[in-house]
């Protein structure tokens, strides 16, 4: 997508290109665009080595992207609970939106997020939809904000989970490869390393965790480990989705 370019969803045309190309379509909490908003709020890991004339992400005359996978399309994060909350938060209080919110100027909020006055009110209504659903159930919305405000992660209290070294053993019938994971601050995004087969490396993300069940997602081969944390929550057992019959995944923490 070059100047002026255009695309078309159904009966709707943008005249205007995103920056950075389509694959920065808006995703997200607040729908955030344009490349530089991707590395300003989400750093990094949401940004990948799309050019305007192309369509890693499959957005282009879609209205939803149809390639999700981050390690095709790294843009994709920002669909996940985490990266999409660190936006949320992050573009709020730059943006000195809290006050407004606090203020119940719902219409404002949604005016200096996306510009539109279509926009503002679609936002206004729902806001004040969601106040009023929250006012109506009092108990639990006491329970929600005691929740938030102990600062316990979404994925539960499990030490594995936050542990910034995963000690990892994949042991089969060929043997064992020993690796060390390196959690890459504040994200759930490790760099791997193995020592056998003279060394190798990937890139690991957690793509879930749904009770005491986790997967992740190896970029290099495309596949997914899938375990199970103990009820301790100090370790992980379980096995990728390229392994061989017989062949385990265990993680520990480091002590």
């Amino acid at each position: 997508m070059g100047p002026g370019s255009t695309y078309t969803i159904g009966d709707s045309r943008r005249s205007t290109s995103y920056n950075g190309g389509v694959d920065y379509k808006g995703r997200g909490y607040i729908q955030i665009t344009h490349k530089e908003n991707y590395q300003k709020y989400c750093g990094p890991d949401c940004v990948g080595t799309s050019a305007p004339e192309l369509d890693v992400c499959g957005c282009k005359n879609q209205w939803y992207c149809t390639v999700t996978d981050p390690a095709v399309c790294p843009q994709a994060r920002t669909l996940q609970p985490d990266y999409a909350a660190r936006i949320f938060a992050s573009y709020y209080i730059e943006n000195s939106l809290v006050s407004l919110s606090n203020a119940e100027s719902y219409w404002n909020v949604g005016k200096a997020i996306n510009g539109g006055d279509a926009y503002a009110s679609d936002f206004n209504a729902k806001a004040n939809a969601y106040l009023t659903l929250f006012l109506n159930n009092t108990d639990k919305t006491t329970t929600l904000l005691t929740w938030l405000n102990s600062g316990t992660s979404a994925k539960g209290d499990f030490d594995v989970i936050h542990a910034s070294i995963w000690t990892v053993s994949e042991t089969g019938p060929t043997g064992n490869c020993p690796g060390t994971w390196t959690r890459r601050p504040g994200t759930d995004t490790f760099d791997a390393s193995w020592s056998c087969e003279g060394g190798v490396t990937d890139v690991i993300d957690i793509t879930s965790v749904e009770g005491n069940k986790i997967v992740l997602h190896r970029r290099g081969i495309n596949g997914d480990y899938t375990g199970i944390i103990s009820p301790d929550g100090t370790s992980i057992s379980g096995t990728g989705s390229w392994f061989s019959p017989g062949t385990k995944w265990l993680v520990s923490v480091p002590t």
